[in-house]
């Protein structure tokens, strides 16, 4: 997905999250979103089910209610993003970065927080 896309999604995202009737929710379920900079960025409610988002940064953004069912989070930025109530089950979370973050009443079942061993 390219920039031009992405900011499409987050314009409407914006629009949709001030009046449902007007914009539309961000849907990036299935996208590869690896390395993109969200920092800062209002997602709330949104949707990343099967998303990569490897190695991005998502650091200080609004993502409360948002559904990363099964997204890859691996080596992404999370750090003093709000996690309030979002669906994180079955999401790769292994070396993703949560300092400072709101984890209250988030969604861990069947994270994967694991950590590769060398043999």
């Amino acid at each position: 997905m390219d920039a031009a896309e992405i900011a499409t999604i987050l314009a409407d995202h914006a629009l949709w999250l001030e009046d449902w009737s007007t914009g539309k929710r961000a849907n990036f379920s299935d996208a590869n979103l690896q390395g993109v900079n969200l920092s800062l960025a209002d997602l709330r409610n949104a949707i990343f089910r099967h998303a990569d988002l490897s190695y991005s940064n998502l650091c200080d953004a609004d993502l409360s209610f948002t559904d990363f069912e099964h997204a890859d989070l691996c080596e992404a930025d999370l750090s003093n993003a709000n996690l309030h109530g979002t669906d994180l089950s079955g999401a790769n979370l292994r070396n993703v970065n949560l300092r400072g973050a709101n984890l209250r009443d988030a969604n861990f079942k069947d994270s994967n927080f694991d950590y590769p061993i060398d043999e």
